[in-house]
């Protein structure tokens, strides 16, 4: 089940027409709702990270049910969240950012699955309660502190 979740996940980041390609799944009463980073319609300079999209394509949802604000509350405590990065078809490191993190954490989803490396170099899968992930920098800090002539 987690490889066709993946899968899911992947094919959400391809449809991102930015550099860094995201993909999110929001899965919520065996429901899965999809996201990935892109442009807001119309502006080049701001930008929705995959995970913002899948949780907003969720409220999206709910809103047209009319349902309750705690019920939405109560059905995001118990979902899962997966977030992965594609470059050139290979899943790649997608630790949240700080304000996707804390967007999480005010929503109330507790488990999160991101992509990491392992010590040898190899992309693994990490399922981390959302607390734990709060101390780690995310993917797009590391990068930069690794390039930091483009940067300065």
């Amino acid at each position: 089940m987690e490889d066709f979740l993946i899968d899911i996940a992947r094919n959400s980041a391809i449809n991102s027409g930015l550099l860094q390609k995201h993909g999110s799944i929001l899965i919520c009463d065996d429901k899965i709702y999809t996201g990935y980073n892109h442009f807001i319609n119309g502006n080049n300079y701001i930008a929705i990270h995959a995970e913002e999209d899948a949780i907003n394509n969720y409220l999206i949802f709910c809103r047209q049910k009319y349902y309750s604000d705690s019920f939405i509350r109560r059905k995001l405590k118990r979902s899962l969240l997966i977030t992965i990065r594609v470059k050139n078809d290979n899943i790649r490191c997608s630790a949240p950012c700080m304000n996707c993190i804390e967007l999480i954490k005010s929503y109330g989803i507790k488990e999160i699955i991101y992509s990491d490396k392992d010590i040898n170099g190899n992309t693994i899968l990490i399922k981390k309660k959302i607390r734990d992930v709060a101390n780690r920098p995310s993917s797009g800090y590391r990068w930069r502190t690794r390039m930091p002539d483009r940067y300065n």
